[in-house]
């Protein structure tokens, strides 16, 4: 079996690119199976590190909840996966929270005296 890798590797040296490629191809199903290897899970992310990757602040996604809605407890900590925190930043939901905080915001502003306003 071994002496038959040396001529196997000529043939394919001298072979064109197209011949090549399936060789390679039929030579890797035969290592691994006619197997689909499962996606790449995706990856977690924790608060600070899920801010920069849908570039809002981590405050501001504290404050809209994000760790009720798509946190998941690892190692005693929220971590979040990309696409659940962009699915819920897109959801009615999440909508209504940031309407609440904006209205949270305009009843404070207004019942703050004017001379206590920061200028």
């Amino acid at each position: 079996m071994h002496n038959e890798l040396p001529k196997f590797l000529q043939e394919i040296t001298a072979a064109d690119d197209d011949a090549q490629a399936r060789a390679i191809e039929a030579g890797r199903l035969a290592l691994v199976g006619n197997v689909q290897r499962p996606p790449e899970a995706e990856p977690f992310f924790m608060l600070a590190e899920i801010g920069k990757e849908v570039r809002k602040h981590p405050t501001w996604l504290h404050k809209l909840e994000i760790q009720k809605h798509c946190g998941e407890r690892l190692a005693g900590r929220f971590m979040y996966k990309k696409s659940r925190v962009l699915t819920y930043l897109k959801s009615a939901e999440c909508q209504a929270r940031i309407a609440e905080l904006h209205d949270e915001r305009r009843r404070r502003e207004t019942t703050i005296p004017q001379d206590k306003r920061s200028p």
